[in-house]
């Protein structure tokens, strides 16, 4: 009977394959998430779109919202930050 021997059922070489395929699939999943995560940041602080700056302005106006900053030197700031040069 083929993948018998001697009574005893020759399954090493099924597993190993099968922890290999696993593995490669593993790997890959891996590889795509941290290429999707590598590009999220871009996307949410606007770099990618629009004026350079309009990341830091939503940070700017998030940390003034939480109370981290005083409204002056969020103006200073803002100010700072649109300023040519």
């Amino acid at each position: 009977m083929m993948g018998w021997n001697n009574g005893h059922l020759n399954v090493g070489w099924g597993v190993v394959m099968l922890i290999g395929m696993l593995a490669f699939w593993v790997l890959i999943a891996v590889l795509v998430a941290r290429g999707v995560q590598a590009r999220r940041p871009f996307a949410q602080l606007g770099a990618t779109h629009g004026e350079p700056t309009s990341g830091a302005k939503r940070i700017l106006a998030e940390r003034l919202a939480r109370g981290e900053i005083e409204p002056q030197d969020y103006q200073a700031r803002l100010a700072a930050l649109t300023q040519p040069g």
